[in-house]
């Protein structure tokens, strides 16, 4: 049975004339002049507030915002209220403190923001009689948050389970529905993850909940470096400190007892910094020289890798393979992407992932995208996240 069948999605969920209390993921960059930086989050909250005005509901949001800019929590809620109110072509209210109260002005299809919800101390509490006291103005509870999920706050925790109709939105249920496919009865096999990024320690919990799961890894980025440099083979001057290689040796050896084959870097582009793109060269792997910079996996290693992803039937991308800075330093993570979109399933996980497959123009390829990446870890690996078990139509 999949792991999360008992949580209802947004599509089944009644809410049609309701009001319902939305936790979004709306913490977005925000600069000291009040305005929105890179407005992503705020575009993919919009298919679950639009669905929920379709139904006629009346709409409060809950959220936090202002840890992305210098502005103060006020400033912060109405700037992100200004922008959302653009994006939906409607007005958005941001509310008080005594948020709750006021929801009985709102009409059918109004859209409110709360304050930021982790200047409430009861929010952080998890205070039950805060959760009682805001749950008799709601008559249901939608989450799509799932960064915030492992927190056991009061608006993902007390407050869910104190009204009768919950379940989740668009992108929780996007994410729910793909890690139920990575559960290991579901899954199709060979199953290969490919993974990217600045550290192994970082990713961790990502990687050995994968390494249950996965019948190979095609690693990149630093976290590759510091895989090759526990093998003591040289990485130059890339930056790879010594937590880094212990927790890469680990991952190697945890591998080794699994039966899991971890594919790493045979050539790279290597360049010196102080000088910049124009000394960009190719290099094998053995061929690194100490003054030498990684900064992206080269042509052989993305035939070796394109090899592997070809006969794979479901393929886990998350990630990059190079630094990405510049268009010259992209094409080891876009020739692997490309490749990835080949298998009968390919999954892509994680936000800096799907910008970077949107700006490359391979994120419809993709069977299943998630921005959440690392976040949805913990539940990969079976850790209780109380903002998804509180979602749960009955306990579990």
């Amino acid at each position: 049975m999949p792991l999360f069948s008992n949580i209802i999605r947004l599509p089944a969920l009644d809410v049609a004339g309701r009001r319902v209390f939305l936790r979004a993921d709306l913490n977005v960059p925000l600069s000291g002049f009040g305005g929105v930086i890179d407005d992503t989050l705020l575009r993919a909250a919009l298919p679950t507030i639009r669905a929920l005005l379709a139904a006629d509901a009346k709409v409060v949001i809950g959220a936090h915002y202002g840890s992305e800019g210098a502005l103060a929590p006020r400033a912060a809620q109405h700037a992100v209220a200004r922008r959302l109110s653009e994006l939906l072509g409607q007005p958005v209210l941001a509310l008080s403190t005594s948020f709750d109260g006021e929801v009985a002005l709102l009409r059918a299809r109004d859209v409110a923001l709360t304050p930021n919800l982790l200047e409430l101390p009861e929010e952080l509490a998890n205070d039950a009689a805060f959760a009682q006291r805001v749950a008799r103005h709601f008559d249901a509870h939608v989450n799509d948050d799932l960064r915030a999920s492992s927190q056991r706050w009061a608006s993902l925790d007390a407050l869910p389970r104190a009204l009768p109709v919950r379940g989740v939105g668009a992108i929780l249920g996007a994410d729910l529905d793909a890690l139920d496919l990575l559960s290991e009865h579901a899954i199709e096999r060979p199953f290969v993850a490919v993974v990217g990024g600045d550290s192994v320690v970082r990713k961790t919990k990502l990687l050995w909940a994968l390494l249950e799961r996965a019948d190979a890894l095609l690693l990149g980025g630093a976290l590759a470096n510091a895989c090759l440099k526990a093998q003591g083979v040289s990485i130059g001057a890339s930056a790879c400190d010594a937590q880094e290689q212990q927790a890469a040796r680990a991952l190697l050896d945890g591998a080794r007892e699994r039966g899991v084959q971890i594919y790493l870097p045979q050539d790279v582009l290597v360049m010196d910094p102080e000088v910049g793109l124009a000394s960009l060269e190719l290099r094998l792997v053995a061929d690194v020289r100490p003054a030498d910079v990684i900064v992206d996996v080269a042509l052989e290693t993305c035939l070796l890798y394109a090899d592997v992803l070809a006969r794979s039937a479901s393929v886990l991308y998350t990630g990059l393979l190079g630094t990405c800075t510049a268009t010259e330093l992209q094409s080891g993570t876009f020739r692997v992407a490309q490749a990835a979109t080949t298998a009968r399933r390919s999954m892509a996980f994680g936000d800096r992932t799907v910008r970077m497959l949107e700006l490359l123009n391979l994120v419809t390829g993709f069977s299943i995208v998630s921005r959440s990446g690392t976040a949805a870890a913990p539940l990969m690996s079976g850790t209780v996240l109380p903002g998804i078990e509180s979602a749960r139509s009955y306990a579990p």
